[in-house]
């Protein structure tokens, strides 16, 4: 193998799992259960989901008790939460451990009782396969309400999942049957909140449900399958695919004023913006402002109805601004104030999936 350490640790996951560049075709190995057996298969990936959602707290009741299978090892669940050690989100290297067993909750005397336990969190840790789990809600209680479908949500279970490379990752519920599903991610592994991303449906019609975000090595989420209301329980299809690699695809460098054509029709979705709550293909740009100073940036000249924002750093769960139409156009104009050396990522989306083509960024002072 060629050394050590992480690369010698991603050649071994080509080898296990198999490498890709395109989330429809990207990572996919294992096999996978969440409650229920099964093998895993990657099931493609359709649209985006929604970013930026509040806070939200957990709901009554807690998970009910069963005997599940260790998504990763196989081996039988005590009845007690998974519990694991992770960077938080945000940050490259460090270590995760996580424990050989997990479960959907812990026997309390709350639950005996017959009054509401503690909410659970973690039902399955997933490991760092990307994988189709399986899963059933009917047996879970309705521990999480949706950040995007507030005062709604049924039976939930929470899947840890550990990114094993800096990369684009995909969560979706698209081979799901029968169930409308509404998916989100915690950052780490607490549901502490707020969530980092949201969808409810994934097409006008379509109760499935696709989130995706961009994960450093070794961040940990929590994906949640929740049901869109108490009466929305059942068997589900939790798919995770990626593409590795960095978060920018193009590097504006540090300039004041910068005018960039790109197209966006042989891209996929990879991020979304607060402002919307349909899919998209994006062009991701980097950014670093190169004085003090309030900076203009908009899609004027783009062939397509266009949705444009800005996060820090390189690929943050910080949203710092989003506009979908400006002036009554359809093309998307924000201005931000910006210190010099700060490093911003700029996305141009398109509004639905439909919407892609020949695009234009520009970069001016003030």
């Amino acid at each position: 193998m060629r050394g050590s350490g992480p690369w010698a640790r991603w050649w071994l996951l080509c080898l296990v799992v198999g490498c890709g560049d395109d989330l429809p075709d990207a990572l996919v190995g294992g096999t996978g259960t969440s409650g229920t057996s099964g093998t895993g298969s990657s099931s493609g990936l359709g649209p985006p989901a929604s970013t930026g959602a509040a806070a939200t707290g957990p709901s009554s009741g807690s998970s009910s008790v069963d005997e599940t299978t260790s998504i990763d090892r196989g081996s039988e669940s005590s009845g007690s939460v998974a519990t694991a050690s992770t960077t938080e989100l945000g940050t490259s290297g460090g270590s995760t451990t996580s424990v050989a067993s997990t479960s959907e909750a812990s026997t309390s005397e709350a639950t005996t009782t017959g009054d509401p336990g503690d909410p659970v969190c973690i039902d399955d840790d997933l490991g760092s396969f990307l994988i189709t789990a399986f899963g059933d809600t009917s047996l879970a209680a309705d521990d999480w309400d949706p950040p995007c479908a507030p005062a709604l949500g049924g039976p939930d279970r929470g899947h840890l999942f550990t990114a094993p490379v800096d990369g684009f990752y995909a969560f979706d519920t698209l081979g799901t049957m029968g169930l409308d599903t509404v998916l989100y991610l915690y950052p780490g592994d607490t549901c502490a909140g707020p969530a980092i991303a949201c969808n409810d449906d994934a097409e006008l019609g379509e109760p499935t449900s696709r989130v995706s975000v961009f994960l450093p090595q070794d961040a940990a989420v929590v994906a949640v399958v929740d049901g869109y209301d108490a009466t929305q329980a059942g068997p589900y299809a939790l798919d995770i695919d990626a593409v590795i690699g960095p978060c920018a695809a193009v590097d504006l460098g540090a300039v004041a004023m910068a005018s960039e054509v790109a197209d966006s029709t042989a891209q996929i979705d990879k991020l979304q913006g607060s402002c919307v709550n349909v899919p998209g293909r994006d062009v991701v740009f980097r950014w670093v402002a190169p004085v003090d100073g309030v900076f203009t940036f908009d899609t004027i000249g783009s062939s397509f109805d266009t949705v444009l924002y800005l996060r820090q750093g390189q690929c943050s769960t910080t949203e710092i601004a989003c506009n979908d139409d400006s002036g009554g156009s359809l093309q998307s104009m924000l201005v931000v104030g910006a210190s010099a050396g700060a490093e911003l990522t700029v996305v141009v989306d398109g509004y639905g999936l439909d919407e892609f083509g020949a695009l234009a960024l520009h970069i001016t002072q003030m």
